[in-house]
């Protein structure tokens, strides 16, 4: 049976110690896993030592992985991985530097969009870094009920909206 923690300083997410994903999980294991995700909406697994091939396996378990339609972003070989970050030299270039620079929601755009997200980091700040995740769920609920924003402006009625740049 795994344990799962909170994650610390957020209100959703969750951590899961003394995981190795380069073994086969069983069946349960990957039930507990998913089931966290679907109930937190974010599962940090730390300490991961995965090759593209142990990385691949471990998401097909979970589902189809989905091949981003950008071919810049795809590693090479492995067309399922999506590279991302500003240690490589095409990440210099201020169209891939600045793509995701603003929120934006993944694939989104897609008539069926992908259900969730798998980021393995090999090369992280000690403190900071870019990419948030942002609760979408509790916002929705919030809107819905009538709730504010940071800025303290009412949500009720507010829709969202979609555009492919």
């Amino acid at each position: 049976m795994l344990s799962f923690q909170p994650i610390e300083n957020s209100n959703f997410g969750v951590e899961v110690d003394n995981l190795d994903l380069r073994e086969r999980l069983d069946t349960e294991t990957l039930q507990q896993l998913v089931e966290q995700l679907h109930e937190h909406r974010v599962v940090i697994i730390r300490d991961q030592q995965l090759d593209q091939e142990a990385y691949l396996a471990f998401s097909r378990r979970l589902g189809r992985p989905d091949i981003h339609p950008l071919d810049y972003a795809h590693m090479p070989g492995y067309p399922e991985i999506e590279t991302i970050g500003n240690t490589q030299p095409k990440d210099r270039e201020e169209a891939v530097r600045n793509g995701a620079a603003f929120w934006h929601t993944e694939h989104a755009y897609e008539s069926d969009p992908i259900s969730s997200l798998m980021f393995y980091a090999i090369k992280v700040p000690r403190t900071g870094g870019e990419t948030w995740v942002a609760d979408m769920r509790s916002a929705y609920k919030n809107a819905r009920a009538g709730g504010t924003n940071a800025a303290g402006e009412t949500l009720s009625g507010a829709a969202p909206s979609c555009y492919w740049a």
